[in-house]
């Protein structure tokens, strides 16, 4: 849900200061534009979350098991 909202974020930031700064003429090439600012920002958030989780289990940070459990 996080990542979705921030997703939208990113369309309207781009295709708002392309409404202020009339940066291209095209409405359509913005919001392309704005689409692949999106997924390269998500890719780059996943892609961090995953190398920190393998950075940790690497240095020996296991996770608690989640959900209850009898010792």
């Amino acid at each position: 849900m996080l990542l979705k909202f921030m997703q939208f974020c990113i369309v309207i930031a781009v295709i708002g200061s392309n409404a202020q700064h009339h940066w291209t003429p095209n409405n359509f090439l913005a919001g392309l534009i704005g689409v692949a600012a999106a997924f390269l920002v998500t890719l780059f958030l996943i892609w961090t979350r995953d190398l920190w989780r393998l950075l940790l289990h690497k240095l020996g940070y296991e996770s608690r098991p989640r959900g209850w459990t009898i010792w």
